[in-house]
């Protein structure tokens, strides 16, 4: 029998079993996570093939790209503590309604934005509304689904990011040619408004209790979680601030490397949406590793490509072979699906969970807000080629880090078994 057939046959096998079964959420998770997810991401991704490009726009050089991108990142990495807070005081329905309101308010406002100073304020204002959403969504997440199980939930989470991350960079970077560079901020409020009609409606309508922790837990101080828990912290850190470094410097170096090679507004918007497809196809079956053989397996070889991808793109002088790279970094970074995620989640204590989210999203904003400040100054004051291979020997830190200083968190049934007696 061929190896063409043999793979056939298990890929058949697998997408059969009841392994695929767990996958699939309920459908109060589904319609008030997944797909609240899936809308916003395509939001989120509309702007990244014309962010860099707009603020060049109002006057931005090398410097205030990398500072202007990094200001969603800045917003969601400092909120994100406070968000922990809000999550186990408040609960799931509010912040995720706020979360949305906030961003089709201030998407509006955006593109009338005079100068660089009111465009910052406004993406980092953004990005504490996104923090508030995304630690009360990993809490509710955690919360109901078991040890063993959590690679495939998380990955299929990252699965639906990827997804919109396909679809956002299509519609933005149409937008962004035939219309204009403002008006992908208002399409992207647009967006927003029909998931915030429906999810304020569904909440009002739907009886089940809204997901908040009891009270002996709302009021345990997140300074103490955080002085509990740092030594997972900082172990866990040493792998995800370079990880999340590497990643969001994608958003400035993928789209400048672009220009200089003469791509369009939109082309650069099929480039990134191309490598987004590849990212979406992978998260099934990384989830099943992550939960079958461990996290490492997948974590260490997606830094090693990432490194590898960005360090390439110097190289890349036409169409094709900036596709060709951008496709390589893709795959790397579908290799990562619900990496993050699913380490966090492993390490949380159970009875702290918002409250270590809060802070284990912090520890990765510091990478991911890192990155496109990096980029910018040393673009600035080098060029963008010794950029890349800045972010490329990060990228090989933080694989270095994922196979020294974490530990593999994947627990084994019998261990599974007596820490969660009712798995979903």
């Amino acid at each position: 029998m061929s190896l063409t057939v043999n793979l056939r046959i298990y890929i058949i096998n697998y997408f059969t079993s009841e392994k695929l079964r767990h996958l699939i959420p309920n459908q109060y998770l589904i319609l008030t996570a997944y797909f609240p997810a899936f809308v916003i991401q395509i939001s989120i991704g509309m702007l990244i093939p014309v962010l860099p490009l707009y603020i060049q726009e109002i006057g931005g050089g090398l410097e205030l790209i990398g500072l202007g991108v990094a200001a969603f990142l800045i917003g969601n990495t400092i909120f994100d503590i406070p968000a922990g807070f809000l999550s186990q005081k408040y609960g799931y329905k509010k912040l995720i309604t706020i979360s949305i309101l906030i961003q089709i308010i201030l998407s509006i406002l955006t593109p009338f934005a005079s100068n660089f100073t009111l465009f910052f304020l406004l993406r980092f204002v953004i990005g504490c509304g996104i923090a508030m959403w995304s630690i009360s969504l990993l809490t509710n997440i955690s919360n109901t689904v078991a040890q063993n199980k959590r690679g495939r939930y998380l990955a299929s989470l990252g699965g639906i990011h990827r997804i919109g991350f396909f679809i956002g960079p299509l519609i933005g970077g149409l937008i962004g040619a035939h219309i204009s560079l403002q008006a992908v901020f208002i399409a992207q409020a647009i967006i927003l408004m029909p998931l915030f009609l429906f999810i304020t409606i569904y909440f009002i309508k739907s009886k089940k209790e809204n997901i908040t922790l009891p009270k002996t837990i709302e009021n345990e101080r997140i300074l103490n979680t955080i002085q509990t828990n740092f030594p997972r912290l900082l172990r866990g850190g040493t792998a995800i601030i370079p990880l999340q470094i590497i990643r969001s410097s994608r958003e400035v170096l993928i789209p400048l490397s672009a220009t200089v090679i003469g791509l369009s507004v939109d082309q650069i918007g099929f480039v990134i949406a191309g490598a987004s497809l590849i990212e979406m196809t992978m998260f099934l079956p990384i989830g099943y590793v992550m939960d079958t053989k461990g996290r490492k397996w997948t974590s260490i070889p997606c830094c090693i490509l990432l490194a590898i991808g960005v360090s390439l793109l110097p190289f890349s002088d036409t169409l094709l072979s900036f596709t060709i790279i951008s496709m390589l970094i893709g795959f790397g970074n579908g290799l990562g699906s619900g990496a993050l995620m699913t380490l966090g989640s492993d390490l949380a204590p159970p009875n702290q969970r918002s409250s270590f989210f809060g802070a284990w999203i912090f520890v990765g904003g510091i990478g991911g807000l890192s990155g496109p400040i990096v980029v910018g100054q040393v673009a600035n004051a080098l060029t963008l080629g010794i950029a890349s291979y800045c972010i490329g020997f990060i990228g090989l830190l933080a694989a270095g880090g994922f196979y020294f200083f974490v530990p593999e968190t994947l627990k084994t049934k019998s261990e599974n078994n007596e820490t969660h007696s009712n798995p979903t």
